[in-house]
């Protein structure tokens, strides 16, 4: 039985011999082209990992951050910022201060701080002003309550001398008097004149009166003033020696203060 194919023989044979072809085998390589060839290759491989520079990719795991970052400093004891040594934006140095902090300090007294210490040097300062103020108003007002006794002294010296002349005078015009009315006794002068003579001679006694009570007046006045003068003068004194002793106090208070705060204070 004759075996019958459903395509065309030679159609079929074609196509299995389509892809059939020849081995084509070249002349090798000499040994030493080889050999160069390795060497330069490795020596070339050598230079790019040693000198070279590259790119590779690799894959890590972290935070991102950018720089210059920002810093956080914080402070081992809480407490107040009371001075600020820089602002934003300038350039500080390792070791700079930024920042001072009273972390304050519990005594028997109370809380010491900086705050308290800066309150007891005004309180010296005003008491010193108080002091120079004080011995200047005693300076101002014993002098004007001096000036005013030596005028009183002065009134009272010329007084002296006019009260004297005045005693002199009215002497005189007394033994005038007598002479005036045995005249007018006699028939010499009229009654209207030994009137008018002892009109003049009781004004005259009159104005001596008046100025022994000016002078004993100025005398009470001049002992007056020196008292106040006394007075004043020991007000003044003990004014300025309270003063004093508060001044004492708040700078004794002052140096504790600030052996305290050394204590307190903390620099960042």
């Amino acid at each position: 039985m004759t075996k019958k194919f459903f395509y065309n023989e030679a159609a079929l044979t074609y196509r299995a011999q389509a892809w059939a072809g020849h081995a084509l085998l070249t002349k090798g390589l000499p040994a030493w082209f080889i050999l160069c060839f390795t060497v330069i290759f490795f020596s070339a491989l050598t230079l790019l990992l040693s000198q070279g520079s590259y790119t590779r990719k690799i894959t890590v795991s972290g935070e991102l951050l950018s720089v210059p970052r920002a810093v956080h400093i914080i402070a081992p004891s809480q407490g107040f910022v009371i001075t600020q040594f820089v602002t934003a934006g300038d350039k500080v140095k390792k070791g700079q201060s930024l920042y001072a902090i009273d972390v304050s300090k519990m005594t028997r007294s109370g809380v010491v701080s900086v705050q308290q210490r800066h309150n007891t040097e005004d309180q010296i300062k005003n008491a010193d002003n108080i002091i120079i103020s004080l011995k200047q108003s005693k300076v101002v007002n014993i002098a004007g309550l001096e000036a005013q006794r030596d005028s009183y002294k002065k009134s009272l010296i010329n007084s002296g001398s006019m009260i004297k002349q005045a005693g002199d005078g009215l002497k005189e015009m007394k033994s005038n008097m007598e002479s005036y009315r045995k005249y007018q006794h006699d028939g010499l002068i009229t009654r209207d004149q030994l009137s008018q003579q002892s009109s003049i001679f009781y004004q005259q006694q009159n104005d001596l009166l008046t100025l022994s009570t000016q002078r004993e007046q100025n005398e009470l006045q001049v002992i007056s003033l020196e008292n106040e003068i006394r007075t004043r003068a020991s007000d003044y004194e003990n004014e300025i020696l309270r003063m004093e002793m508060k001044k004492m106090n708040s700078r004794v208070s002052y140096l504790k203060m600030t052996q305290l705060v050394k204590s307190s204070l903390l620099l960042l």
